[in-house]
């Protein structure tokens, strides 16, 4: 294999050029599990989500028995979150609706069949985001994929509290007396254009 370098392309005849200057992706905070955590939560330098692109948070690992796993930002815990989710899995695919509640899921818990035994693994990835919404105030909006042993779900989501436009605090837990396996975590980047 041949290496191209600015040398190489000159003799080439090629033009060498550094491309422009465009958007970055940087790493602002990264919780792991230890041994028997059933929440993950981080705080870090606020992201101001109308200056920048977006966040975007990435999770991974596995919990010791199948229970809801939720997610909540900015220390919020009233019941400002509501959203809409498509479910595909176990042969069947189905929609809700989440409304006024105190979180957001990230999955739900399973019953029957294999999906209800323990240490279920579960990854995804969620963006948060905030536009100008011209017929209220501005909110933090999100969108987020989890996949884990049954299937899919795909979530539309806000935190309608009003004029909340930055991301300070992500958090990640548990139902019931869950906990997550040694290693699962989370990572929050910030994404400029």
């Amino acid at each position: 294999d041949t290496v191209l370098t600015a040398d190489s392309a000159q003799a080439l005849g090629l033009k060498w050029a550094t491309p422009a200057g465009g958007g970055k992706v940087s790493l602002v905070d990264n919780q792991t599990a230890g041994e028997s955590d059933n929440e993950l939560t981080g705080a870090f330098t606020a992201i101001d989500l109308q200056d920048v692109t977006c966040a975007m948070i990435i999770w991974k690992g596995a919990f010791t028995e199948d229970t809801d796993i939720m997610l909540r930002w900015n220390g919020i815990s009233s019941g400002t979150y509501s959203g809409n989710a498509l479910y595909v899995g176990s042969n069947n695919t189905a929609t809700t609706v989440h409304a006024s509640q105190d979180h957001i899921p990230v999955s739900y818990k399973f019953t029957t069949g294999a999906e209800a035994s323990p240490n279920l693994g579960f990854c995804g990835v969620a963006y948060l985001y905030s536009y100008l919404n011209p017929s209220s105030e501005d909110v933090i909006q999100m969108s987020h994929l989890t996949q884990n042993v049954d299937g899919y779900q795909n979530w539309q989501a806000t935190n309608t509290t009003t004029s909340e436009t930055a991301l300070d605090e992500f958090k990640i837990y548990l139902g019931g007396s869950a906990n997550f396996t040694e290693g699962s975590q989370y990572s929050v980047y910030k994404i400029e254009q």
